[in-house]
């Protein structure tokens, strides 16, 4: 097989997060430009989650639906001095098996994870095992997606969304480093794994900027959901895996650049 060895692949997600992505498209000779979009924060008011935490033993279900709503909730969880074993009576949802994956590690058990890593994947599972009249705890990002909590609720769910982060652009974002490393011959692939990571990156460029690459780049997105924002936004997916999970898009990514 060909190295990649003429392509750069820039990582616009959290770059402490983008670990094992970067690694994959570097053992096949790609060169990363981490240029993060997003960071990651607390809301300032934390009350629904506290409220929660402080009345665990009421919930049937916690639904989990990215490592940063676990990465989050949990950090919640130690402020209240618990941990994995104050849940081991709920049922756990997970959206895809890399959150899935981290709560095994920390021994949580998951009673579903569905074939489709999406919201409605999962929402279909759920229904299949029935929600009527349980309660159900929703961890999640401070701005996401309604369909889950309201199709749960529209069949009988008690659901409880408990906003436990927010993303923002991190500061001193640089429009000019990025359009330096664009200067040259290489093939440039944009990855984009969230809604938040397409809106950041676009909103950094004008107009005039945009018009020096954005004809000559390919780009990548995760899932549905995020080719959905690109395109309303009036940009094309090249690139987008079968299965949403980062070492598939990285795949994806090879298997374009090697055609």
């Amino acid at each position: 097989m060909r190295p990649l060895n003429n392509v750069k692949v820039v990582v616009t997600r959290a770059q402490q997060q983008a670990g094992d992505f970067a690694s994959l498209l570097e053992n096949e000779g790609a060169k990363i430009i981490y240029f993060p979009t997003i960071e990651f924060k607390e809301p300032d008011d934390m009350s629904v989650i506290d409220n929660a935490i402080d009345n665990l033993e009421s919930y049937d279900w916690i639904i989990f639906t990215s490592v940063n709503a676990v990465r989050f909730f949990f950090r919640r969880m130690r402020v209240f001095l618990k941990n994995v074993t104050d849940i081991k009576n709920m049922k756990i949802g997970v959206i895809g098996p890399r959150t899935a994956d981290v709560l095994k590690k920390m021994g949580v058990n998951i009673d579903i994870v569905p074939d489709e890593y999406r919201a409605e994947g999962l929402i279909n599972n759920l229904l299949k095992v029935g929600v009527s009249g349980k309660k159900v705890l929703i961890p999640r990002a401070l701005i996401g997606r309604e369909i889950i909590p309201d199709t749960l609720s529209d069949n009988g769910a008690d659901v409880v969304v408990a906003p436990v982060y927010f993303t923002k652009p991190p500061n001193g974002l640089d429009a000019a480093t990025l359009l330096n490393a664009f200067a040259n011959n290489s093939k440039i692939i944009l990855t984009f794994t969230s809604g938040s990571t397409v809106k950041n990156f676009f909103a950094i460029f004008s107009d005039e900027q945009l018009e020096t690459f954005i004809d000559k780049v390919k780009i990548a997105a995760l899932s549905p959901v995020t080719g959905e924002v690109l395109e309303r936004l009036g940009h094309s997916v090249d690139i987008m895996p079968e299965s949403y999970t980062s070492k598939d898009l990285a795949e994806a990514i090879v298997e374009c650049c090697r055609n």
